[in-house]
């Protein structure tokens, strides 16, 4: 299986500087996805309604949020995005705030789970998320993951 690195594409890399609810945020952050054809738009449907029935999940530490569903939900190749709010957005019910939103999508139960433990151990790496955060443009986004695609590759 590939490393995160290998499974990002520039393209799906975006800062945004608009309030946007979790709603439209998560509809930002999977429509790169559904773009290059690793998802069906039924993926993000499943997503908003997943969280609206157990909630947002999905954060998997302050202000940082990792969408994803079953592969068989629509997803039909590895994919990762990254998306990053410059105005924190508010997931209900409990109103934590999220800055990054992760979305990934994995074509089979292995490879879905092997790239959440790879996402689970980056985001252990608080300089690396901060650096992320402290980011304002798409390009800086996109230079901030590329400086450190050593550590994008070896988690």
């Amino acid at each position: 299986m590939m490393e995160l690195v290998d499974i990002l594409s520039l393209e799906t890399v975006k800062v945004y500087e608009e309030n946007y609810s979790w709603e439209e945020a998560l509809a930002r952050s999977i429509q790169p996805l559904v773009d290059e054809g690793c998802v069906l738009p039924c993926y993000l449907n499943h997503i908003l309604n997943e969280t609206k029935t157990y909630g947002a999940y999905y954060i998997l530490k302050p202000k940082v949020a990792v969408a994803h569903t079953r592969w068989q939900n629509g997803a039909l190749e590895d994919r990762l995005a990254l998306t990053l709010f410059k105005q924190p957005v508010s997931f209900a019910p409990h109103g934590e705030e999220v800055e990054l939103l992760i979305a990934f999508c994995a074509k089979n139960d292995a490879h879905h789970l092997h790239y959440l433990k790879k996402i689970a151990r980056l985001l252990k790496d608080d300089c690396f998320i901060q650096s992320l955060l402290n980011t304002t443009t798409s390009d800086e986004l996109q230079d901030a993951l590329c400086g450190n695609t050593r550590i994008m590759a070896t988690v």
